[in-house]
């Protein structure tokens, strides 16, 4: 999302960016041709959170309508779409919204559960009076929303993530490579069992995490580009227990790898689209992940699968931010 708003103030479209202060977080006006707008104060309300949600809705509406923009862009159910689309109520402009996140099974995604609560069911009226249109990148988060919320039926878009261009083949020097980041979601631990069940195979950790202590699990670090380094090895495995629509998987299915994961709304999501190059098995199901990879390092190779293109994607988006497809007005 952030390559696309780049390439749009590019193209000389004025882009602004709402965000609220991070103290962590860069100090720049402009990143990458973006204005960026840095609204609210976390230390004022550290101990009233509420209040803090209430102070940031305010002060991100007072941002946007000054701004005028022509659209308006937020991601996930959060104050920051309330506040686009208040803003977008005010202005008459179109409103998007982009969801992520997944579920452990289908219509149990984390986007939904938060529609369901009591704050998600005021935010679902106001996007609906609002005009807003919803975008996700996997099915199974707009059946959610059409199952429970019908009347967004004819407002919700699927634009599925991307990956870069595949280029040619490069050999599979390696057999396993596993995604890290920090937090239990991705599940270490289960990581660490398969490992120690297939001791003569070897395992590459791409990303920012701590590694389990295991002589056949080997950390790559972080990568900017990551697909060739994936492409090199022969299977991809996804421990995580909720997918929404994984750009590893992704990444690995269009050059060729092939993929072991744990069976979630997204996963089955992807298989339906790929179904030679994904096995599945019961989440935690350390013993099935392992018998599965032992039957993908041992099958012949995949051929790298059809994949949308991160410029396939651009120009979904461009369409719907810049032109008038799949947006309603209010």
């Amino acid at each position: 999302m952030r390559a696309l708003l780049g390439d749009l103030a590019r193209d000389g479209r004025r882009v602004v960016v709402v965000t609220q202060i991070l103290e962590s977080g860069p100090r720049r006006a402009v990143v990458d041709g973006v204005r960026v707008v840095r609204v609210g104060s976390r230390w004022m309300f550290r101990h009233t959170p509420r209040l803090a949600q209430v102070h940031f809705i305010a002060a991100a509406f007072a941002a946007a309508v000054r701004h005028r923009p022509g659209r308006l862009l937020s991601l996930q159910m959060g104050t920051a779409s309330a506040a686009a689309a208040l803003a977008a109520r005010v202005l008459g402009a179109p409103h998007v919204l982009r969801l992520t996140g997944g579920g452990t099974s289908a219509y149990a995604s984390e986007p939904l559960r938060r529609a369901a609560s009591l704050p998600g069911r005021l935010w679902c009226r106001l996007f609906d009076r609002s005009g807003t249109t919803i975008v996700a990148p996997a099915r199974h988060l707009l059946e959610d929303f059409r199952t429970s919320f019908p009347r967004f039926h004819n407002s919700l878009e699927h634009i599925i993530n991307g990956v870069t261009d595949p280029g040619p083949d490069v050999p599979k020097t390696d057999d396993v490579i596993w995604y890290a980041r920090s937090g239990s979601e991705k599940s270490h631990a289960s990581l660490a069992r398969v490992a120690a069940l297939l001791p003569d195979v070897s395992f590459s950790v791409l990303g920012q995490s701590t590694v389990p202590d295991s002589s056949n699990i080997t950390s790559l670090g972080w990568h900017t580009h990551p697909e060739p380094v994936i492409g090199r090895h022969r299977v991809l495995l996804n421990t995580s227990a909720q997918e929404g629509m994984p750009n590893t998987v992704l990444q690995a299915l269009s050059r060729g790898v092939r993929v072991v994961g744990y069976k979630n709304a997204g996963m089955v999501e992807v298989r339906e689209m790929f179904p030679d190059g994904v096995a599945l098995v019961a989440t935690d199901d350390v013993d099935g992940a392992a018998s599965a990879i032992r039957t993908a390092l041992a099958s012949d190779q995949l051929a790298g699968q059809e994949v949308a293109t991160l410029s396939d994607v651009r120009r979904r988006w461009s369409d719907l931010l810049i032109g008038t497809k799949g947006i309603r007005r209010s």
